[in-house]
């Protein structure tokens, strides 16, 4: 198997796991496949300082920022 082989199946799991956690923030911020404030513990619920619908809008881009902070050389074309 080939060094090539190996960096592209690396780079296609790389992007592919960051899209999948890009995504499910975009989800949660607009809350449009799920009802994602009813997935949230009630007992978490009740210890937030906001409601759960207002936790999911933070929780959305904190996801969507895990794309983009947790692949930083794929802005600069660097592979590991």
């Amino acid at each position: 198997m080939s060094i090539e082989r190996l960096t592209t199946s690396w780079w296609a799991l790389r992007l592919g796991l960051g899209a999948v956690a890009f995504l499910a923030g975009l989800d949660k911020f607009f809350n449009l496949l799920a009802d994602w404030p009813s997935y949230l513990s009630p007992m978490v619920a009740r210890v937030l300082p906001l409601s759960p619908a207002s936790f999911m809008h933070v929780i959305g881009p904190v996801e969507m920022a895990v794309y983009f902070g947790g692949t930083p050389d794929v802005a600069e074309g660097k592979s590991r």
